[in-house]
């Protein structure tokens, strides 16, 4: 188990430390309100690997990898670069019953909000309803989920597969439940994968779905929608609506009294749906739920007004999420297509899925097109392994096939930024890497855009340079510099577990700030652990405890995140105390920059994060990351003031390694063993996180290769240990991982005075309605604490805006009232 507790003044720190922290907190709501405050405050972090790493991803992949990006974000228990789960349904969809054309009611993703009178004060800013509040039922519903989701069976798959029309052969891959099976049904140019009992992914066109993003729009999606769905027997009430977010439409299941049901805010939606250029379907991705459709009751809930309370007073003890997702800029973008009867070389990805069959040969895919002819050896190419390809395209019966002569995995694909510019019959690539390095551009498109401005706007190609000529594979054009999709974030602290089966129990009174603790962490449930010993442990009372906490109960669970307080310490000194470095650099809109030093220092029962005073910290510069001796004074206010220091490892560096993970017990614990290359095996610790970690990159045996940091003399269970930094698959051609982990964080400040004086944009609530709240059953299939979960579908208060800088905003707030619910916290995601 991981436990953390932090003591810092650093914003940026705590924030930082905080969300490495698990997922539910159960926090007296004045503690929560300055809390969140603060992380919101916080500045931004500089890029990180992955965006570097992201620039560098195949094109075609990026949407892939975003979605993958955002189940890793909402769900604890998703491995990292597992594709993200595309779900399955048998015969019996969400609920049954004649469709209803529901009214859509939703927020215009693109629209610039304008302010307007009558704002509501909003953290700084001013948040303005774009329409009136609906008006409120006095009660609503309450749902059961049927939480038992089992992996699909080749029987399931086949079954929907007739629904949709596929006959076809059928493969596996690698399901993304643990131990489960993916089964995938392919004609050739239709697909269906199955992953479990209600989820699925199907593509009209193998080849087209990998290129449908951004998603093109029709003024009949509705109906076309929703005449596809009844045809291939998902009869269920539902509305449908555009999504930028989701990249296409979202398919919204209504429930009995016509509320609609949702999942976690900009998480994969119970059904997506994405149509082609034509108007026709083109993809479903469907992640559906199984529930009692009759309720367990019918319970009293707060107004839309007082939601919009709770809303706009952080101090008020309500349940409640909150996602913030910035602005995206969508690219133009141009895909290499290849003629048809004609011999040629091609370059693009390859995907192997092998058939249930033994005795069949795998469904081999080139960008999404199948693969006949010379294949021997493809089967054991790596998923999504680069490759160059000789052969030809053909169309037989309808569907597009590559009969392949020949292929080479040994090509190397480049990923490059620059201008194009017309140089006679030639257009010619000159690159933005200050080399001036010119490259003609093979049969370019005839529309992409010349003489562009750099760096006021970006044009990216990829693909193989060979003879100082780019044979391109994709193009992509930002007219405003921007990667596109933005960042998200959240707050709140989650929803409390309902109480509807006995009498209400009153919640703890909030705390004046006054009374709130200077130096607050965040401890992880232990097995054994009970209030009486942590408060013991942490010198408070135990009634603190739990009023910190607002616990009415001492119940606890391993697992579980509880706020915990460390009291203010007299002066103390320390010698040769040891941790991790962590530099940071502050840039003021003055031109002048600041530095800010930190210690981290990790021990059994979690870390302490120490901001570093004093006159040599300078001398300390070389050292980012690494461990640090220091000798000197922690006063009251919790900043060790340094005297002298001690470098323990001198030359202790952190490396790039290449190899392979397996899963092992290692006294009584699950572990993941990273052996490289060369044979040496370590027990992976996350970062300086002093606790095995749990993960995999990609799927056990993969070849990867990671940033790491070897400690000398540090063991665990008698072997020795890496910590690891950063990781990802070892793809043929891809450019080698660089060290990132010595880089000093870099923060732009928007204030030379204090980050949160800077001017906030104000908000408009563009849609405020009722809906039912159900956390997303299949994100959690992997989770340990999924029994605690919760199985209810609860009615919350919907709000959604932006932003008058473009962000997205959406909040749910709880809509039981006080009586219906308990002073706890159900366990479960919350936005980070």
């Amino acid at each position: 188990m991981n436990d953390k507790l932090t003591n810092s003044n650093s914003d940026e720190n705590i924030a930082r430390k905080l969300n490495q922290a698990a997922e539910q907190i159960s926090a007296n709501s004045q503690f929560a309100a300055e809390l969140e405050e603060r992380l919101r405050d916080a500045h931004q972090p500089k890029s990180g690997w992955f965006v570097t790493s992201f620039k560098q991803v195949s094109p075609t992949l990026r949407w892939v990898a975003l979605m993958i990006l955002l189940a890793l974000v909402l769900s604890l228990s998703i491995k990292t670069l597992i594709p993200a789960p595309q779900p399955a349904v048998d015969d019996t969809p969400v609920v049954s019953g004649t469709p209803t054309a529901a009214t859509t009611v939703v927020p215009d993703e693109s629209a610039t909000p304008v302010t307007q009178e009558g704002g509501y004060d909003f953290r700084g800013a001013e948040l303005f309803l774009k329409q009136p509040l609906p008006e409120s039922p006095g009660t609503a519903h309450v749902y059961l989920l049927n939480k038992e989701i089992q992996p699909a069976t080749e029987e399931q798959a086949r079954a929907l597969a007739d629904r949709f029309g596929i006959q076809g052969e059928m493969y596996t891959s690698p399901g993304y439940i643990f131990g489960a099976t993916n089964y995938l049904i392919s004609d050739g140019k239709q697909s269906l994968e199955v992953q479990a009992d209600k989820y699925f992914s199907y593509a009209s066109d193998m080849a087209k779905s990998r290129r449908a993003y951004p998603a093109p729009t029709n003024p009949n999606a509705e109906s076309i929608i929703r005449d596809f769905l009844n045809a291939h027997g998902f009869d269920f009430p539902f509305r449908v609506y555009p999504s930028l977010s989701a990249n296409g439409y979202i398919v919204q299941p209504l429930a009995p009294d016509t509320i609609p049901i949702q999942y976690e805010s900009f998480s994969q939606p119970m059904m997506r749906v994405v149509l082609d250029v034509n108007g026709q379907v083109l993809t479903i991705d469907a992640s559906l739920m199984d529930y009692d459709q009759n309720p367990i009751g019918e319970y009293g809930i707060i107004t839309a007004e007082e939601a919009l309370q709770r809303l706009l007073d952080q101090t008020i003890l309500t349940g409640k999420t909150e996602y913030m997702h910035s602005a995206g800029n969508m690219p133009q973008e141009w895909y290499r297509e290849y003629p048809d009867n004609q011999s040629l070389t091609a370059y693009g990805y390859v995907s192997v899925d092998p058939a249930v069959d033994p005795g069949k040969p795998a469904l081999i895919l080139l960008g999404g097109v199948p693969v006949l002819g010379n294949t021997t050896g493809m089967e054991s190419l790596d998923d999504f392994a680069f490759i160059q390809a000789t052969g030809q395209f053909n169309i037989e019966n309808g569907i597009r096939k590559f009969t392949i002569e020949s292929w080479d995995r040994k090509v190397q694909e480049a990923y490059l930024t620059g201008t194009l510019t017309r140089q006679g019959d030639q257009i010619l690539f000159t690159s933005d890497d200050g080399s001036g390095t010119q490259y003609t551009l093979t049969d370019p498109p005839a529309d992409v855009p010349l003489d562009t401005k750099v760096p006021d706007s970006q044009l990216a190609i990829s693909g193989v340079i060979v003879d100082g000529t780019i044979s391109w594979t994709y193009i992509q054009f930002f007219a405003e510099n921007s990667f596109g999709g933005g960042g998200g974030g959240g707050g709140g602290l989650g929803f409390y577990q309902l109480n509807l089966n006995g009498t209400p129990v009153p919640f703890p009174s909030p705390t004046p700030a006054a009374d709130i603790p200077n130096q607050l962490g965040i401890y992880t449930i232990q097995e054994g652990d009970t209030l009486s010993a942590l408060a013991e442990r942490f010198g408070i009372t135990v009634d603190e405890l739990m009023r910190l906490n607002g616990l009415t109960d001492p119940t606890i669970f391993v697992g579980q995140n509880i706020v915990v307080s460390v009291p203010a310490a007299e002066e103390r000194t320390v010698d040769d105390l040891r941790g991790y470095l962590s530099i940071t650099i502050h840039n003021k809109t003055d031109g002048t920059s600041s530095r800010e030093y930190n210690l981290e220092v990790t021990q059994d029962n979690g870390s302490l994060l120490y901001a570093l005073e004093g006159s040599i910290l300078s001398e300390l510069d070389s050292y980012h990351g690494l461990p640090v001796l220091i000798t000197g004074t922690i006063n009251t206010e919790g900043k060790l003031v340094v005297e002298s220091y001690k470098i323990p490892y001198p030359d202790l560096h952190f490396q790039i390694l290449k190899g392979t993970q397996r899963s092992e017990q290692i006294d009584g614990q699950t572990v993941v063993i990273f052996t490289t290359e060369d044979g040496k095996s370590y027990v992976e610790f996350l970062a300086t996180n002093p606790f095995p970690a749990e993960s995999f990159t990609g799927y056990q045996g993969d070849l990867i290769q990671q940033e790491v940091l070897i400690i000398p003399d540090e063991t665990f269970g008698g072997m020795p240990v890496a910590h690891i930094y950063q990781s990802a698959i070892v793809q043929e051609g891809a450019p080698e991982m660089q060290v990132q982990a010595n880089q000093v964080y870099v923060f732009n400040d928007t204030s030379d005075v204090d980050p949160s004086g800077s001017t906030r944009p104000n908000l408009i609530i563009e849609n405020v309605e009722l809906t039912y709240f159900v956390s997303n059953p299949y994100y959690q299939m992997n989770d340990p604490n999924y029994n605690q979960r919760s199985p209810y579908i609860q009615p919350v208060w919907h709000f959604e805006g932006r932003y008058e800088d473009g962000t997205m905003f959406d909040v749910l707030i709880q809509a039981l009232e006080q009586e219906f619910l308990l002073p706890e916290l159900a366990p479960g995601p919350i936005p980070g």
